[in-house]
Formats: structure tokens, sequence, C-alpha cells
């Protein structure tokens, strides 16, 4: 758990929002593999690590060789890595380019390509996308507190376009990504037997969102597991530099209500989130590492665990 009131003595970094902007369609679903033709399945992918910015990583296979990369829910994309390992790769096709934005709003040009496949664990994925992107991108996504040594970030990230075929259990406790058909399924295999909710999931942004409650306002929230800690979007003059030093930027509520559920007390970091798009909150790692979150994309609802009874 994130310590706010010490924030002056901690390093601080999200990588947040990789927002695509693009005439590229993001909507093509990958092609199912045969593990995920079964009308049941449970198939557990372990979480090999946990970045400097506590993002998990999971190993993936891009022409027989392996990329530790992280999971990230708040990139609109399939894969993207760094453009100088991207040129390794010879089995891709030059498909365009798209429009990527880092929290500060700066507007980056990245090169897309198509891919027959990728691997996770015994997992194909075909047909998927594969962008390329200068280190600046990633450099200008990560916000710093102090004169703290910089971070470095994996190579590469997976972002939530990449299961939008098949439904994703997000376990951090447990280390693992688990790929089901059902939460009945995932009920038989010991999840969800105490407190949960669902709640409808909302994509018409390009975000995984989904309503929630706390004292006299509904938060639109996006889940990002490329974000260290909450985030609010905060309208005023700062900076978002100048926002990250303020400690008056903490904001607090005693509860957050998700579908039928109040998972508890709940803070955010106020930051002026450049965007695009409207983004109200933003639910990253703090929140995960206390509930474990099914994003359901065959019935379009976002199931969380809670507690137990």
């Amino acid at each position: 758990m994130i310590n706010y009131k010490s924030l002056k003595h901690l390093f601080i970094c999200f990588f947040l929002i990789l927002f695509s902007c693009s005439k590229i369609s993001q909507n093509k679903k990958t092609e199912k593999n045969n593990y995920l033709k079964k009308e049941s399945y449970f198939i557990s992918v372990p979480i090999t690590k946990f970045s400097s910015i506590n993002s998990p990583c999971l190993d993936v296979s891009v022409n027989d060789v392996l990329y530790s990369v992280e999971l990230d829910l708040g990139f609109r994309g399939y894969l993207t890595m760094y453009q100088d390992l991207v040129d390794q790769i010879t089995e891709k096709k030059e498909a365009g380019h798209r429009k990527m934005y880092g929290i500060r709003g700066k507007e980056y040009l990245n090169t897309v390509y198509d891919l027959e496949k990728i691997k996770i664990g015994d997992i194909s994925f075909l047909n998927i996308t594969l962008q390329g992107e200068e280190r600046t991108f990633t450099e200008d996504s990560i916000l710093q507190k102090g004169d703290e040594e910089a971070i470095f970030r994996a190579p590469g990230r997976v972002g939530w376009c990449l299961f939008q075929n098949s439904n994703l259990l997000v376990d951090i406790q447990g280390k693992k990504l688990i790929f089901c058909d059902s939460l009945e399924n995932l009920q038989q295999h010991g999840y969800f037997q105490g407190k949960w909710t669902e709640v409808p999931m909302l994509l018409d942004q390009g975000m995984v969102e989904c309503k929630a409650n706390v004292p006299q306002r509904t938060l639109r929230c996006m889940f990002d597991t490329g974000a260290t800690v909450n985030m609010l979007h905060l309208e005023g003059t700062q900076t978002i530099d100048e926002a990250i030093q303020d400690p008056q930027n903490i904001v607090t509520y005693p509860c957050f209500h998700i579908g039928n559920q109040d998972t508890g007390e709940i803070s955010f970091i106020s930051l002026p989130i450049r965007l695009p798009v409207p983004i109200q909150a933003i639910l990253g790692m703090e929140f995960f590492s206390k509930h474990n979150v099914f994003l359901d994309f065959a019935n379009e609802r976002i199931i969380l665990e809670t507690g137990s009874e």
C-alpha cells in the first residue's frame, strides 16, 4: 500500500494512459486459439515479476524470441515495444502510423505493424497489431517526485485489446493471470467464494472503465495496471509536475461503491490528466493489489472480488 503521507520521501512514477487516436481499427478481435475455442477453459499464466513501477510482467514470445513485457490495461492496443527492438523482428508487415498521447498531452506518431502470431504460455494470439515507439514516449509517461534516480522500464507492454476475444482475471496477490470462460468456472477453482460485485464494462472511450460512487458524486473509473497508484483528474492551473509535488492534492474517500458493494476507503492523487478524451479517475495497481479483477469481455462486465464473508 502506498503511504500517501510520506510521498515527499518516495519515488513516485506512473506509466499512464497510452491513448490511441488512429484511423487504423482497434476494434478487430484476435482470432481465438484452440484453447479459447473450447466451451470451458481455465488457463493460468504466471506473473514473472513486477516492474519498477509495480506493474505485473509476463513473458511474450514473438517469432520464438521471449520478451518480458508489462501488462498495461491502460494501453488501448495489443502489443507495443521499443522501435529498436521492433526493427529486429523480421516477420512483420508495416501497416501505417498511429498518434499516441503521453500523460502530459504531448503527441507522438508511432509506426504500426501486422504480426501473424504471438504466444503467452501455450496460448497463441493470431493476427495482432504491433506498435513501435521511441523511448522518449515512455519517458514522457513517467512522473517522478523529487530528484531521485530515473527508473528504467520494461521493453514492451501488452494492452487490453489483446484480451478482448477472451476473459481475463488479474490476480495480483496470487501472481497470476487467468484466462477463463466464466465466473462459474472461476468459482469452481476457488475464486469469488466471498463477497464480490459486478458492474457494466464501459469501452466506448477506448478504455476499460466502469462507474463507481463516492460521497456526493459518481466517477467514471478507468482500470490501469500501468499506473502505480489511483489518480483523480484535477481541474486548475497547475501543471502535472507541479501537482505531484503538492501534498494537498491527496483526496481520500471513506467509501467507494462499485455495483452493490462498498470496497472501502480509497485515496487518489489529484493530477491534471491531459488527454483527448475526458478521464475522471484511474484505478491503478494500488487497487489491483487489493481486489481480484475479472474482465468478462464476452458479457461486457467487470467482476470484483471485494472480500471474504
